[in-house]
């Protein structure tokens, strides 16, 4: 979560993390086995806060990646 002095500022911080490939989000707490890929991501916005949250599956089959999707959408909900 980070908020900022603006409205216009928390957009615009919003639109940056929300574009893929970015490379503007670092963990800074993660396992070394963990490849961060941010293809299972979700951010929020409200008012001059911004959160996001991004999860990465563990494993190869689709359930692992439901998974991962859902944990990233459903962080941001309170």
């Amino acid at each position: 979560m980070v908020d900022l002095p603006t409205a216009d500022d928390a957009r615009a911080l919003q639109t940056l993390t929300d574009t893929y490939g970015t490379g503007n989000v670092q963990e800074l707490r993660t396992s070394r086995r963990v490849q961060w890929t941010g293809r299972h991501y979700a951010s929020g916005l409200e008012g001059t806060a911004v959160a996001n949250a991004q999860a990465e599956p563990v494993g190869r089959a689709r359930a692992a990646t439901t998974l991962a999707d859902a944990v990233a959408r459903d962080a941001l909900t309170p």
